[in-house]
């Protein structure tokens, strides 16, 4: 009888044994990420959803290089911010005119000829993918800023046609 328990303890012990033998490290899960206190309700022209703002006809045809076409009036609406965020910086992010980097690159054949430019509350050009001069204050949570959007003539043929330029607001607060 004693070599039957001698027997199962020599068994279980090299079971235990063989077991921890089998045993392999396995490869390390690294997670990341950052916490942050959440971000502003954006709105543009009290929209929350992407917007399209119509120009309408804009005729060049009178305008000599350089110069504008009537402005459109925009406005960016910031609400819900965290406390700990009292302003924010806004950039407009797309492809900059090849023919002037200061203005916005039309769609079509009007790419070189035609640029959209943006200007904010101050008339201060806003130009493509770099950060506005001017931050948003932001009170309660809340902050509200205008800007204007123009044609400018590039070149001294312009194409009669249709056009769209995508611009999409990033934001950096402070």
């Amino acid at each position: 009888m004693k070599s039957k328990y001698i027997a199962l303890i020599i068994g279980t012990a090299s079971l235990i044994a063989s077991a921890n033998v089998l045993a392999t490290a396995g490869p390390t899960i690294k997670f990341t990420g950052s916490i942050s206190d959440g971000g502003c309700t954006v709105k543009v022209n009290d929209s929350q959803d992407n917007v399209s703002l119509d120009m309408g006809a804009v005729d060049m045809s009178g305008l000599a290089i350089n110069q504008s076409s009537d402005s459109m009036d925009f406005s960016i609406n910031m609400s819900g911010c965290p406390d700990t965020v009292s302003n924010a910086t806004l950039s407009f992010d797309g492809t900059a005119s090849t023919k002037n980097g200061q203005y916005f690159a039309l769609s079509g054949t009007n790419s070189n000829k035609v640029g959209l430019e943006l200007k904010n509350a101050y008339g201060t050009v806003v130009k493509p993918n770099a950060a506005d001069s001017v931050s948003i204050g932001l009170h309660d949570g809340d902050g509200k800023t205008k800007y204007t959007a123009q044609l400018v003539k590039l070149a001294d043929k312009v194409d009669s046609t249709q056009f769209d330029v995508s611009v999409a607001v990033d934001i950096a607060y402070q």
